[in-house]
């Protein structure tokens, strides 16, 4: 059970109700719209990450996959393995991520993304290692939006489990 209720979009100003109601109908949505003066911004924040960045949206939601495995955000993680499969992330690859198994039997680009993440979220600070092993292999805007979507889930994962937010009941 949640630590804080869902909101009632009929209780949201206009035009917040508005944004609230154009998003889909999430416990995590719900809840976030307590913070009313930054659930837009987080919500576009979401949405740029999503639809704008030129980070390969597979290497971004192997990141996301990670960040929800280390950070042991369940809701993260079930919201985004069906997205992740949609990316073109194998069963394997997936099997590798939850377990924390070593990388090496992923590409060499996969694996540097997955050490950046481990570094990123458990330590905050990545290695010289591990950014030149992205540096190799990605532009420095590739290196800025997985650093920023990586930070993003991983302060996404501490609202969620902070507030127990939990998972909807029906799934498609």
């Amino acid at each position: 059970m949640s630590r804080v209720s869902r909101i009632d979009y009929r209780s949201l100003p206009e035009p917040l109700r508005a944004v609230a109601e154009s998003l889909p109908d999430l416990n995590f949505v719900r809840v976030m719209f307590h913070a009313r003066a930054s659930a837009g911004c987080l919500f576009e924040l979401l949405a740029s990450v999503h639809a704008h960045q030129r980070l390969d949206q597979r290497l971004r939601e192997l990141a996301i996959l990670r960040v929800a495995t280390l950070s042991g955000a369940d809701y993260i993680w079930e919201q985004h393995l069906d997205i992740a499969r949609q990316a073109g992330v194998s069963e394997e690859e997936v099997r590798l991520v939850a377990s924390g198994a070593t990388y090496g039997a992923l590409g060499d680009l996969e694996a540097a993304v997955l050490d950046y993440t481990d570094e990123v979220t458990c330590e905050v600070r990545a290695s010289g290692k591990s950014f030149a092993g992205l540096r190799a292999r990605l532009t420095e805007r590739e290196i800025v939006e997985l650093t920023l979507t990586i930070a993003l889930y991983g302060m996404i994962a501490r609202l969620m489990r902070s507030l127990d937010v939990p998972l909807e009941t029906t799934r498609k």
